[in-house]
């Protein structure tokens, strides 16, 4: 069970709204972030007119976690979320492949043959088994990433104390649970990637979990050089008509290039069909999505470091939960962990 399944999200009508195909689409993403750089890359090579499309960066990991975006764009808070047909929202980038897939084909979506679309939706299905989360944390300071995950459990308590304020904790969101329910397990999903985060008190069943990701990985790259040197899918250095398995792809090697630069350089040497396919992609007006500017790197410096200063001196610390909310949590967090060492 990869930890991204945790995160699942869901295509909601949203009620009261009438349906409206010249709405303009607003995209909320995270600059950076694994799935919003996919979901965007997805919007950029549907049949979508991009110059129309609000693409709104959201303050990051604090945003999502309120009770206004809960309620108008992702019940369980994830990135990206997309506001689409006038009463449409879409959150998680599978839902948005799928929803764009079937209503906004792009070029290169809509020349596969049927035999092709079931390689693609193969090829996608094996990424969705690569654990983004394990292979990028265990990259990267392990305060950073702690950090980040108590400023999330910082706005939840936040959060969790104004529906409480203002009696909205029964009030049903748009999957159908309650504020209080979404909150209880949004709790306990980022105590649980704390904990896989920096568990030393299940290292060996950890490692054996890195290792089979690292395997998944192996299988998709693997996969990927077998597609491209047979020229069953994947674009060649002579097409420019993307498809959603390249958006699959492209993201997987921008993130080996983001977090372990040695490991992009293996890569390329053990496939070298990817390393000329991504050498081709970089060409491509597109792909400038999957690289995170200077300027915006500064920012999210700029904003997160502060905050990881205080969380070092002990000074990040969210609203200790009602007694009987803590418990529920405790209960779910419980269950996270097992399902997730036992899968």
């Amino acid at each position: 069970m990869p930890l991204s399944s945790l995160l699942k999200g869901g295509t909601f009508a949203i009620p009261g709204k009438a349906p409206d195909k010249t709405a303009q689409p607003v995209y909320h993403f995270s600059p950076g972030s694994y799935n919003s750089q996919k979901g965007e890359l997805l919007l950029l090579i549907s049949s979508l007119d991009s110059s129309n499309i609000n693409f709104h960066s959201i303050v990051y990991p604090e945003e999502n976690q309120t009770l206004e975006y809960a309620t108008n764009l992702s019940p369980n808070m994830s990135v990206p979320a997309l506001e689409i047909d006038g009463n449409i929202v879409v959150n998680d980038s599978y839902d948005i492949h799928k929803y764009l897939l079937e209503n906004y084909p792009g070029k290169g979506n809509s020349a596969l043959t049927a035999g092709k679309k079931a390689i693609q939706e193969d090829f996608i299905a094996t990424n969705l088994k690569w654990d983004e989360y394990l292979f990028s944390y265990r990259r990267i300071p392990k305060i950073m990433g702690a950090a980040m995950h108590q400023i999330r459990l910082v706005e939840l308590s936040k959060a969790i104390q104004q529906a409480e304020s203002d009696g909205l904790m029964e009030k049903k969101l748009m999957d159908g649970r309650t504020v209080r329910q979404v909150y209880i397990n949004k709790v306990a999903q980022v105590r649980s990637l704390i904990r896989i985060g920096c568990d030393n008190d299940n290292l060996e069943q950890l490692e054996a979990r890195i290792k089979a990701n690292d395997d998944c990985m192996e299988a998709i790259l693997k996969s990927a050089n077998s597609l491209l040197d047979s020229n069953k899918l994947l674009l060649t250095d002579q097409e420019d008509q993307i498809t959603s398995a390249d958006v699959y792809l492209a993201v997987l090697i921008a993130r080996i290039s983001m977090v372990d630069s040695n490991l992009l350089t293996q890569t390329f040497a053990d496939f070298p069909a990817i390393e000329k396919w991504w050498n081709h992609i970089n060409t491509l007006e597109v792909s400038k999505c999957l690289n995170v500017g200077s300027s915006t790197k500064v920012k999210m410096f700029l904003h997160i470091s502060p905050k990881v200063f205080l969380y070092s001196l002990g000074l990040l610390n969210p609203i200790p939960l009602p007694e009987d909310m803590e418990k529920e949590v405790t209960k779910q967090f419980e269950e996270i962990m097992t399902e997730y060492y036992k899968t």
